[in-house]
């Protein structure tokens, strides 16, 4: 992807207008493209502009720096597309990560996880918020799951007391914890895996 002077501006755009039931079909096309060419791009530009896009106070900084109208319904499908693009980035591209981009990817998949299970203005439970609708607390409890699982069991070993603890808080805690013990042990019971670099194999036997 050529160099250009604001790729979150631009990736915002495109999430946008592919979303968007007004556009063209041409332009959804070309949005999608370039969606998809954004994906192939280094990843220390991939990390920031998704970062910013898939945080809630980032992306309202964004919209009024960039003059763009955003309404609760475009809020959360701009935070999907990003919860996407950082989960795929982490599943697929993780060896590509230098230390400090895994631990900035790892600070921010625990930072998205726990403001999805208690969302500023939510209930008791944190139910209710836009940031806690339940297909962005799913892409959240995903997206650390994935995390965790590139960096193997010691990290899985390291994050669930946090978790059971935070499940004792309500039932939408205790909802999420489950979901992404689920997603991790699914891969730990399958798969061995010998370290964040591994390639995950079948277990003999």
């Amino acid at each position: 992807m050529a160099a250009i002077s604001d790729p979150t501006r631009l990736v915002l755009q495109s999430i946008l207008a592919s979303q968007s039931p007004q556009a063209l079909p041409q332009q959804r096309k070309d949005a999608v493209a370039l969606l998809e060419q954004f994906k192939r791009a280094d990843v220390s530009s991939l990390l920031p502009v998704c970062g910013a896009l898939v945080s809630v106070g980032q992306l309202a900084g964004l919209a009024a720096q960039y003059g763009v109208m955003l309404g609760p319904a475009d809020v959360v499908g701009v935070r999907l597309a990003a919860f996407q693009l950082l989960t795929d980035v982490a599943r697929n591209r993780w060896r590509e990560l230098n230390p400090d981009q895994r631990m900035a990817a790892t600070r921010l998949a625990w930072q998205e996880f726990t403001e999805a299970v208690a969302p500023p203005g939510g209930g008791a439970d944190g139910a209710g918020a836009a940031g806690g609708s339940y297909p962005l607390r799913g892409k959240s409890a995903e997206l650390l799951a994935v995390v965790v699982r590139q960096q193997g069991s010691a990290a899985y070993a390291e994050i669930l007391p946090q978790l059971m603890t935070g499940a004792a808080a309500g039932p939408s805690q205790a909802e999420l914890s489950c979901r992404v013990l689920h997603y991790i042990s699914e891969d730990l019971t399958q798969f061995e895996v010998n370290g964040p670099d591994s390639t995950p194999r079948p277990r003999a036997g």
